[in-house]
């Protein structure tokens, strides 16, 4: 499992979050809205700590030396049954809670408790369980893929990514928990219709004024569909050949595209056999732990790492060329999903030139919400199609 939230949606938390709701009082729905926001809130709370050297180092140090609350997923259901266990394990992770969002633990929780619909008791003990779940799920990342501080950082930059795409916007702000940029949603214009009786003018024999009650709120509308009907009419002929371009539907998966694998800091040896031979090209990767900042192209620095992992691995083998794909969701127009993801990927190219590699050797493209990994409407799975691939080209 590499995605916190998958934790949440396993098919066994229906169950547990029974149990939770006859330990804390609360209805199921509460509970469940309560807790998947506590993971979230958790992840990103936890990134937040290693987004500078010296928290990723401190944080670090405690995942080696185990001095943190553990609580593994396959335990959750047991201590969910049991009040006593349920308040041994919220007690010992309140220190860890406290250390974690210090000054805004009060608001976290406070906001947690309003979104969910329950008390801030309830809201308090949720996040008790879900930090330890958290941490236990972080520590075995480390432990497994053998993490130094700047890869702990940049592993925590993406799930903080997919953990705050699925908190409520109230509590994302509350922690600066939106780590990956969407694109900006623009809302078409609403057109106010009056109810008082419209006047329509009638060419006859003879000008006349026809008022009637209940025209106005048929009459507006139709007018302005019909206004639109004209200027796409009076646009087709004239269109620039590049808006003639085809699009695929943004909630149509690409048949013809392999699923691409996973890229991490600290883990390039896939990548390096690509170079080195012996597969068929093109082959694709996902920088799964890059990020940027909100609603920019400004890479997150503590994200970094694999573009410096990538551009060294590059370096033995310098006649390589790749391809640099930037690719968004869904949300938002499809004109500014396209800049971003187009902006994204030459910055990622920028970067990789900045570190030696030859910039003839480097295309960038963006394919905005074109070319999705999943056609699903859940919050991971907008996460998982906003991304940046490689594609190597040739060796």
């Amino acid at each position: 499992m590499e995605n916190v939230m998958d934790m949440v949606h396993s098919p066994w938390m229906g169950e547990i979050f029974g149990k939770m709701s006859g330990l804390f009082h609360e209805s199921p729905e509460g509970v469940k809205r309560g807790f998947e926001s506590a993971v979230p809130l958790s992840m990103v709370g936890l990134a937040q700590r290693a987004s500078t050297q010296e928290g990723a180092q401190d944080l670090l140090s405690t995942l080696k030396g185990g001095k943190y609350p553990h609580l593994d997923e396959s335990e959750l259901g047991r201590v969910a049954g049991d009040p006593a266990s349920a308040a041994r394990v919220a007690q010992s992770s309140e220190g860890f809670v406290s250390r974690l969002f210090g000054n805004k633990q009060r608001g976290v929780v406070d906001g947690l408790a309003s979104s969910a619909g329950v008390s801030t008791s309830s809201a308090s003990k949720l996040l008790g369980l879900a930090v330890p779940m958290v941490m236990s799920f972080v520590g075995k990342q480390a432990t497994s893929r053998n993490l130094d501080a700047n890869g702990l950082s940049g592993f925590l930059a993406s799930q903080r990514r997919l953990a705050g795409d699925a908190l409520p916007g109230t509590l994302s702000r509350l922690v600066g928990g939106e780590a990956e940029p969407r694109a900006a949603v623009t809302e078409r214009p609403r057109t106010v219709v009056t109810e008082r009786p419209e006047v329509v003018h009638t060419h006859g024999p003879a000008i006349q004024e026809i008022r009637k009650p209940g025209i106005g709120k048929w009459l507006l509308p139709a007018l302005a569909i019909a206004a639109a009907l004209l200027f796409l009419l009076s646009r087709r002929g004239n269109r620039h050949p590049e808006t003639n371009v085809q699009h695929t539907p943004q909630t149509q998966v690409s048949a013809d595209m392999a699923r691409p694998q996973l890229l991490h800091a600290g883990a390039m040896g896939a990548f390096s056999q690509a170079l080195s031979g012996g597969q068929a090209l093109p082959q694709r990767f996902v920088l799964s732990d890059l990020t940027f900042r909100t609603d920019s192209a400004q890479i997150d620095p503590a994200s970094a790492r694999v573009l410096d992992e990538v551009a060294q691995a590059m370096s033995a083998h310098p006649g390589a060329r790749l391809r640099v794909e930037g690719h968004t969701d869904n949300t938002g127009t499809r004109e500014a999903n396209q800049q971003l993801s187009q902006a994204r990927a030459e910055s990622t190219r920028a970067y990789l030139v900045s570190k030696g590699i030859a910039g003839d050797h480097i295309e960038a493209a963006g394919y905005g919400g074109e070319r999705p990994l999943t056609s699903s409407g859940q919050a991971t799975s907008r996460a998982e199609n906003r991304r940046t691939e490689l594609v190597l080209l040739s060796r």
